[in-house]
């Protein structure tokens, strides 16, 4: 049991639970993201990859993927001003 605090790959922090209003706490790091951070950049190295190019590719899946449910909020909010 003690080994799942210590493994680096471990995502769980039960200090950065949800608030109490359900929302995710924002402008703070997670626990061991530095290290997490890291370990990442060490793996996309070894396969001669770029940490910024990767993070951007993740960035540009994540609106790909969920664009299409929030654009009609987007929208609205944009006629709003």
């Amino acid at each position: 049991m003690g080994e799942t605090l210590n493994n680096p790959f471990n995502n769980t922090n039960p200090s950065n639970e949800n608030s109490s209003s359900g929302k995710p706490k924002k402008n703070k790091k997670p626990a061991k993201f530095n290290e997490q951070k890291k370990m990442a950049e060490m793996i996309l190295e070894s396969e001669n990859r770029s940490y910024f190019e990767w993070l951007h590719e993740r960035h540009m899946e994540l609106v790909q993927e969920k664009l299409p449910e929030i654009l009609p909020t987007l929208l609205l909010k944009g006629g709003e001003k």
